[in-house]
């Protein structure tokens, strides 16, 4: 392995961490690393790139979605998130009032345009308010 191909798998390493990261926190959550949102911001991206993108993605909801063991936990892991207020507390307020039914289809066509990290915030949320109401933490 010659310097140059060193230099281009770390370019490589680093353009995937930095998709998915995007990924993570501005494609829509309805859209995957193969979608034509995703492309349209990486539009050189290898296939087999793309899906190695969408698998991490994946990891890292995985990793924020893992169940907590209290209200201090669920707060550590909401604070490590970012996403639009605009965009999350409407979704929020929609799994309060619906219990917290994430997937149906009415929540999916009203929050389709949400991030997966303001879908995160918005569970988290309607945890933390849950747990302060006496309802559990996760």
């Amino acid at each position: 392995m010659t310097v140059a191909d060193i230099g281009e798998a770390r370019r490589r390493r680093e353009q995937i961490r930095e998709a998915a990261e995007w990924a993570f926190t501005e494609l829509p959550w309805t859209a995957g690393t193969l979608s034509d949102e995703f492309s349209q911001r990486w539009p050189d991206m290898s296939t087999a790139d793309r899906i190695e993108v969408g698998q991490q993605v994946d990891r890292m909801v995985a990793h924020y979605a893992a169940p907590v063991a209290d209200l201090s936990e669920l707060l550590a892991v909401r604070a490590r998130l970012n996403g639009c207020p605009e965009h999350w507390r409407p979704a929020r307020d929609w799994l309060l009032a619906h219990g917290g039914d994430a997937v149906s289809r009415e929540f999916r066509d009203t929050f389709a345009h949400i991030s997966r990290s303001e879908l995160l915030i918005a569970i988290l949320e309607q945890g933390r308010i849950l747990a302060l109401c006496g309802g559990g933490a996760g």
